[in-house]
């Protein structure tokens, strides 16, 4: 960034212009470093204020992030996205981005804290900064609380039989079963009756289905990737479960 060398005044001040679109600014600071200093920072604040639109909010923001990946990323991935939007960092949705600074986006993030776990305000951040990366150049580094990790609970081999027995005819058998059989819950979503292979008695995982923007079904006739394209036998509850409800 250019900067016209400074000038020493009687008074012993050092005297700069700086010309930003046309206008010329003085600046007089008591020394020749703070001089340019204050220089190169009143470029870069033009500069900044440039690239973005006047009323560029945050939510305006998201929504040309959306916009622009509407038909190459996965509608569940977009509902992900506008359940931050319209849950996280509500005080900041309405926020002018050109008067944003790293300081306040740290102020966001520790207000933020407060109102969801670690895990839930990384990846909200995670989006949010990479809305702003794109809207306005800036990339943003603030501090996190750390995440906790937790162990997973799993059922053993002796809980299994235990478990079954206890959703025998309940509303969530089969997707229970289903789980249990190895299925994503995309793969659940996507089960048609016609992959439902009784006389094999296997399970044909062909295609998936996600809760898209809205919330309604998206049917995909494609899986995760084409090893999760495959063929699976039936335990002997999860065939009695659909046989009763085929």
């Amino acid at each position: 960034m250019k900067i016209p060398q400074p000038r020493k005044l009687p008074s012993g001040s050092w005297f700069v212009r700086v010309t930003v679109d046309k206008e010329v600014i003085s600046i007089t600071k008591p020394t020749e470093k703070e001089a340019i200093a204050e220089a190169m920072a009143l470029k870069a604040r033009m500069k900044k204020a440039k690239k973005i639109p006047a009323t560029l909010t945050l939510s305006k923001a998201i929504d040309h992030y959306i916009e622009r990946r509407q038909n190459i990323i996965s509608p569940s991935t977009i509902r992900g996205y506008r359940c931050i939007q319209v849950q996280r960092f509500q005080s900041y949705m309405k926020t002018d981005l050109s008067r944003m600074t790293k300081e306040k986006w740290q102020r966001a993030v520790n207000q933020e804290a407060k109102l969801c776990s670690p895990k839930t305000l990384k990846n909200a951040w995670g989006f949010i900064s990479s809305v702003l990366l794109e809207e306005t150049g800036e990339r943003y580094t603030v501090a996190l609380p750390q995440k906790i990790d937790r162990p997973m609970g799993f059922l053993n081999h002796d809980q299994i039989p235990k478990f079954m027995e206890a959703i025998k005819g309940d509303i969530a058998e089969i997707p229970a079963l289903l789980a249990l059989s190895s299925l994503r819950q995309s793969e659940i979503l996507g089960l048609r009756w016609e992959n439902v292979d009784f006389k094999n008695g296997v399970i044909r995982i062909v295609e998936t289905a996600v809760r898209g923007e809205n919330g309604a079904l998206v049917h995909k006739p494609t899986t995760k990737n084409s090893a999760s394209r495959r063929t699976i036998p039936m335990m002997q509850p999860l065939r009695e479960a659909l046989e009763r409800a085929d």
